[in-house]
């Protein structure tokens, strides 16, 4: 059997009014009224980006009980940890799967659909005291996926440009695309989701010639934060704006009957929205390509450990200067990217020190043989 997600056109309506872009489930081409009423639901009490990753996660599920043939009312706990035990994904992408199987479920006890919730997931030692009033002290509990070790890693500039070079598109506009979606990670610190959130018109009514160029950025749940743009880097966006995004318009009216521009800048070949996750794939893609595993993230942890080393050297206060730009909520999260500016500067100062040390030794071992 063979389980696929579509998206809604203005064919579904709900109460009077179209639902467009909502994922709907089907098996073998038939619909899944359970999945995709909650779809339906997501739609319209969370983000798009939320809603198409929870029903990617429960599309996954669909499949694994097709293959063993267990209805999705009759499931048990077991059934969902031997699901997220084969880990073939980060421990974060999993436990987000199975958080999102367990809300489906969740969602279908309280419109009646089943009596008794059949799982949840176990606690974390952290957000014991924040039990729910829905989560039943008889509800059997499944262990959260183990976290991994947390590698803080940056990259370099021949690594960056080597990522950039190896990007497999033939395409010289969508070449270009990509690279400054990188680059707003490498020299902005913004993340895949910010990215793919990024306004045209904040873009375009930029002045090149001011001295400060500060970007209102949404985040997700709709909070803003100010963010400060190189002024070549608002240059070569704008350039998109003018050229490589008025090129995907013109597809995306030649494709869509009804096409319409979205406000967001960065958009497919096509002229649609690039979702989140195409972000990541762009990057991750083209550095495998490279042969230097990557993540879009890692962009973000050089660009706010690079400035935090830079305002460190300027005598500013690098904590505050690498929060405000990384828009962290906690200093706590901030503190890493100072501690790993301090040991870089502490492994150069090493590394001068060695390479004097040896070459005086060399120099003295030259001498004596002369």
């Amino acid at each position: 059997m063979r389980v696929t997600l579509v998206w809604s056109t203005a064919q579904l309506v709900r109460k009077g009014t179209p639902i467009v872009g909502c994922p709907i489930l089907l098996t073998d081409g038939k619909l899944e009224p359970a999945p995709s009423l909650w779809f339906v639901w997501l739609h319209e009490h969370n983000s798009g980006d939320t809603r198409d990753t929870y029903a990617a996660a429960l599309a996954l599920w669909w499949r694994a009980l097709l293959l063993k043939k267990i209805a999705w009312q009759d499931v048990v706990a077991s059934d969902l940890d031997e699901w997220q035990a084969p880990r073939t994904c980060r421990s974060a992408t999993a436990l987000l799967r199975c958080t999102a199987v367990v809300m489906f479920y969740k969602w279908a006890k309280q419109v009646g659909l089943i009596e008794h919730l059949p799982f949840t997931l176990a606690r974390s030692s952290r957000n014991r005291s924040l039990a729910k009033e829905s989560d039943s002290a008889d509800t059997p509990r499944v262990p959260r996926p183990r976290a991994d070790k947390y590698r803080f890693r940056t990259s370099t500039v021949a690594e960056f440009n080597a990522t950039l070079a190896a990007n497999p598109r033939v395409s010289e506009t969508l070449r270009f695309r990509d690279e400054l979606m990188a680059e707003c990670g490498r020299f902005v610190g913004l993340r895949a989701m910010e990215v793919a959130l990024m306004n045209r018109g904040q873009i375009a009514g930029l002045n090149t010639d001011d001295d400060v160029h500060a970007v209102s950025i949404r985040r997700k749940r709709g909070k803003i934060r100010e963010v400060l743009f190189p002024r070549m880097l608002v240059h070569r966006l704008q350039r998109y704006v003018a050229l490589g995004r008025q090129e995907a318009i013109h597809r995306g009216r030649e494709t869509y009957a009804h096409y319409q521009d979205p406000e967001c800048l960065f958009l497919t070949d096509d002229g649609r929205p690039i979702p989140r996750e195409y972000v990541s794939k762009i990057w991750r893609r083209a550095s495998l390509a490279a042969r230097i595993p990557s993540r879009f993230h890692v962009n973000r942890h050089t660009h706010l450990t690079l400035l935090a080393d830079a305002a460190d050297a300027a005598g500013l206060d690098a904590l505050e200067v690498a929060r405000q730009q990384g828009g962290h909520a906690s200093k706590d999260t901030t503190a890493k990217y100072v501690h790993r500016a301090e040991l870089i500067r502490t492994q150069r100062t090493r590394a001068l020190i060695v390479n004097d040390l040896y070459e005086a030794y060399r120099a003295h071992a030259q001498n004596a043989q002369e």
